[in-house]
């Protein structure tokens, strides 16, 4: 049997895991992986690191730490992440940790690619390792991989651009009614990047206490 205080720190994460969930479906993207020979375009969901850090700021009042270890492994740069946080009340250890890891074999010479490979190969590493966190860090798992038909340019396929791409996806997206709400059709807005996307219902989430 739970103790009282067990039972209030779930219920107060059940508000927390709602407010998760509810801000990571409007943040999710697609990125593109590569056109296959029928001309089928992979899109993948995927969360900006930033969401995911968000998400553990919310979920622990800003209480977590991370600890990243890189290393290369036949020419393959791995990177380990843990992400430790505060155990539910009653559990034997104050902490609980979770651990993954993100790879990336860009064998590249270029010093600034592979400055970005790296950075990439952290992010990478430390969203994995969230998402042993909680099902509510997660979510992008949820969502369906996408295929996206690619217009014929000569003997190859011409890729699609961000801002077409982000139209399919959104428009994809609306068609499934448990997300229809979340991604509506009548007003648009420009993203920073310059891309046009439909408005979405503003959740307003306290900043997280950081400890």
């Amino acid at each position: 049997m739970w103790s009282e205080e067990r039972k209030a720190w779930e219920q107060e994460m059940e508000i927390r895991r709602s407010k998760i969930r509810e801000y990571l479906k409007q943040q999710i993207s697609y990125k593109p992986g590569k056109v296959n020979k029928w001309g089928k375009l992979p899109l993948m969901a995927y969360h900006d690191v930033r969401d995911i850090e968000w998400a553990l700021d919310v979920y622990t009042d800003g209480n977590w730490c991370s600890e990243m270890r890189p290393e290369v492994v036949n020419g393959v740069l791995i990177c380990v992440c843990r992400v430790t946080v505060p155990a539910p009340p009653g559990s034997p250890f104050p902490f609980l940790f979770h651990e993954d890891i993100g790879m990336n074999d860009n064998k590249t010479k270029n010093a600034e690619t592979q400055a970005m490979t790296a950075k990439g190969t952290g992010s990478d590493s430390l969203k994995r390792a969230a998402f042993g966190v909680d099902a509510s860090i997660r979510i992008s798992y949820e969502f369906p991989r996408l295929y996206m038909q690619c217009k014929k340019d000569g003997n190859d396929w011409e890729e699609p651009t961000t801002k077409e791409i982000e139209a399919f996806y959104l428009g994809e997206l609306r068609k499934d009614a448990r997300l229809r709400a979340t991604y509506p059709e009548a007003e648009k807005t420009t993203t920073s990047t310059g891309t046009t996307r439909a408005a979405t219902t503003t959740v307003t989430v306290a900043a997280p206490a950081v400890v």
